[in-house]
């Protein structure tokens, strides 16, 4: 009886060409950007909502409750 499985008992993690090494470096890239994009989302919307201007879908930047001006005669 053996303490350790051989190389042979994993013969799909054994060097496939390097998808596995690749896997272990962007597994924690994909994770730790994914943090960071939601961070960055949450302080864009936090800043939006306490300044007052309307995130709306286009960004537009908009005071909330403000009226628009009224059209100038041309």
């Amino acid at each position: 009886m053996k303490a350790w499985p051989t190389l042979g008992a994993f013969p799909i993690l054994a060097h496939q060409g390097g998808w596995d090494e690749m896997l272990m470096v962007l597994g924690p890239l994909t994770l730790v950007g994914g943090a960071l994009w939601l961070a960055n989302r949450r302080v864009t919307r936090q800043l939006a909502e306490q300044s007052g201007l309307d995130a709306g879908p286009a960004g537009g930047g908009e005071r909330a409750g403000a009226e628009p001006e009224p059209d100038s005669p041309s």
